[in-house]
């Protein structure tokens, strides 16, 4: 379990250099000051490791993040450049829920604003109050920012 995790811990390393040298070109052994120090740095590399980043580089080359170009002097190790692409690191969960509390937001927003009465057995119910609570118990729960400001707007308007 401990080396699952720092196994990730070293694919996120080579994916934070992936976003911060973008345009730049590495060898495949330039990814060697990224492997988790076991030891000295002149001892072998351990073949998990080397296969490892082969995999992940891989993985980049077939996401467009990585291009293998022509060396420039003779070497056994590949070069590989590092094209613009959407970042590696940034949490894409965090984006997912930040894009679905503005949904949420905009959501109740349209229930509170539309005329909000409901016909249960002939009597009518207003049902505003209930999309004001259910949005006032919303907001903590959201991430996004602007989520938040947004539906707090909605809310002034209907007090």
């Amino acid at each position: 379990m401990a080396e699952e995790k720092s196994l990730k811990e070293f694919e996120e390393r080579i994916y934070e250099y992936c976003d911060s040298h973008v345009g730049n070109k590495i060898l495949f052994t330039g990814f060697e000051s990224l492997w988790p120090k076991n030891g000295q740095m002149t001892a072998p590399i351990p073949k998990y490791l080397a296969n490892l980043t082969g995999i992940i580089m891989k993985n980049l080359i077939d996401q467009r993040v990585l291009r293998e170009v022509k060396k420039e002097f003779e070497c056994v190790y590949g070069m590989y450049k590092i094209l613009p692409h959407e970042r590696l690191i940034k949490n894409k969960m965090t984006l997912e829920k930040e894009n679905n509390d503005f949904e949420i937001a905009l959501k109740l927003a349209t229930h509170i604003n539309n005329p909000c009465s409901t016909i249960i057995n002939g009597q009518t119910y207003d049902i505003r109050p209930f999309y004001l609570r259910l949005a006032r118990e919303t907001i903590p729960n959201l991430t996004n920012e602007h989520a938040k400001e947004f539906l707090e707007s909605v809310i002034r308007i209907y007090k």
